[in-house]
């Protein structure tokens, strides 16, 4: 059973209300300082841990930072997690994860759930932003700080942080087509946004347009659209595999992120081919899991842990008082160049 105020309270031969107003910090606590340093000792050593719910409400600040992520089982949003949390922890703060579990319905009942819990701000990622706009306009209004990860709110007075996926997007393709590739194809991951509300996203637009500038063509067949997770790609890879003559094949795969790309390349090597001699294959998000796969996967970084601390930065700034103008920072990429491109097979006539 967990130790009580009462117990610290005679262990350290004071009265409850003084141990309590020490272990709380009550601003109305007049107590000496060997007499806090006795309170504090007798503390630790029966593991007493104060009432973080009933000091919140008192001084109207909780100490808790919430996050909204997708998907956790993507591990880019489980270092962006860490990251966050190891940032807060050095402003004071304590963190907690909603995750949306890649749906609308759960992501909606998330950031529900991230409002009621009583936390002092939220930094997010979203599939679909526009659907809760109503909701944290009304947030907005009663001063609850936000910072958006990838979307930009404009004119809310709501920071966001962006990532840049034009160089790092424009050079993954530029070194596959100089390592000699010219049938490529994209896997991508869609979310289930309403198609009133989908927007194509921007690293197809650069996909296209080196393409376009080397006379290179992108027939719809090259483009393989999955669910998010790295069964579905390795599904509909292998679906692809299955269905396509060899001379027809691609020989290298963009995808959208790190764990397509893993999918890809399990179902072709389960498919008999080699990586990366008879497929090349590029990730996106430079992951841990890519630098240690067996076949380290290729793939378009940027600085995560950077991100993450401005995101916090901003938002720990906000509950500090500041009223800056809203403020919108953008990362670049660049390519991380790994064991999964090379140039193409040449059959031997």
């Amino acid at each position: 059973m967990a130790p009580t105020l009462k117990e610290v309270a005679k262990e350290a031969g004071v009265a409850i209300s003084t141990a309590s107003g020490i272990l709380t910090e009550r601003p109305d606590s007049w107590a000496s300082e060997s007499t806090r340093k006795r309170v504090q000792e007798a503390a630790n050593r029966l593991g007493y841990e104060a009432n973080r719910y009933a000091r919140g409400l008192r001084i109207g600040s909780f100490q808790t930072i919430g996050l909204l992520v997708p998907d956790l089982l993507n591990p880019v949003y489980t270092v962006y997690a860490r990251a966050i949390q190891e940032a807060l922890e050095k402003a004071g703060y304590s963190l907690t994860v909603e995750e949306a579990k890649a749906s609308l319905k759960g992501e909606s009942a998330a950031v529900k759930k991230l409002l009621a819990s009583q936390v002092d701000g939220i930094l997010c990622f979203f599939m679909d932003m526009k659907a809760h706009e109503k909701l944290f306009t009304k947030q907005k209004n009663n001063n609850l700080p936000m910072v958006f990860f990838g979307d930009s709110y404009p004119n809310s007075g709501i920071d966001n942080v962006q990532i840049d996926f034009g160089r790092g997007t424009k050079e993954a393709i530029e070194e596959l087509i100089k390592l000699g590739h010219s049938n490529i194809g994209v896997l991508y991951g869609y979310h289930p946004v309403p198609k009133e509300r989908e927007r194509a996203d921007s690293r197809m637009e650069f996909f296209q347009t080196v393409l376009s500038k080397h006379d290179l063509p992108f027939p719809e067949s090259n483009l393989l659209k999955s669910g998010h997770t790295m069964q579905n790609a390795y599904d509909r890879f292998k679906e692809y595999l299955d269905s396509t003559d060899p001379t027809d094949r691609v020989s290298a795969v963009f995808a959208i992120n790190d764990i397509l790309a893993l999918g890809v390349m399990r179902a072709a090597i389960d498919h008999g081919l080699s990586i990366p001699e008879d497929l090349s294959i590029i990730g996106v998000d430079n992951t841990p899991m890519s630098q240690f796969s067996p076949i380290a996967l290729s793939s378009v970084g940027y600085p995560i842990r950077e991100i993450a601390r401005t995101a916090t930065d901003f938002l720990i700034s906000r509950l500090q008082g500041d009223k800056e103008a809203q403020r919108e920072v953008m990362f670049s990429t660049h390519l991380v160049h790994r064991e999964s491109i090379a140039p193409p097979a040449v059959e031997v006539v």
